[in-house]
């Protein structure tokens, strides 16, 4: 009976240990509000038009992560610092499922805002510190 007892004892420690740790590795990962920039309105009075979607933009200590709602097969990634200086700069294809890019120490610590630039789309975000 005490192995038993011990025997949950211990699973129930180490799941609650493993929890705890998936909810710290969850709570890292932060979000960027991105806004597009050019909001000009095309569409005749009278008529409908969706707003655009906005892709997703996440960061972590080490890796950025964007997740536009379709495939991108060329998209400008802009990383700039708070004196407007690009930092990073890549063109690359984004995937609708998510893209994750593993950035350089040196743009994880002087990052400010993040420029997405696709499809005649000029997005911009700024990261929470």
């Amino acid at each position: 009976m005490r192995k038993i007892l011990f025997i949950i004892v211990c699973t129930f420690h180490c799941i609650s240990g493993l929890a705890q740790k998936a909810t710290e590795q969850f709570d890292l990962l932060k979000g960027v509000m991105m806004q597009l920039t050019d909001v000009k309105d095309y569409h005749m009075p009278g008529q409908h038009k969706a707003p655009a979607r906005m892709p997703i933009v996440s960061y972590d200590n080490q890796h950025l992560y964007i997740t536009p709602h379709y495939n991108i097969p060329d998209a400008q990634i802009i990383i700039r610092d708070e004196t407007d200086n690009i930092i990073y700069d890549i063109n690359t294809a984004l995937t609708g499922s998510c893209s994750v890019i593993i950035l350089p120490q040196y743009v994880m610590e002087n990052k400010y805002s993040i420029e997405l630039v696709y499809s005649e789309k000029h997005y911009i975000g700024f990261f929470i510190y």
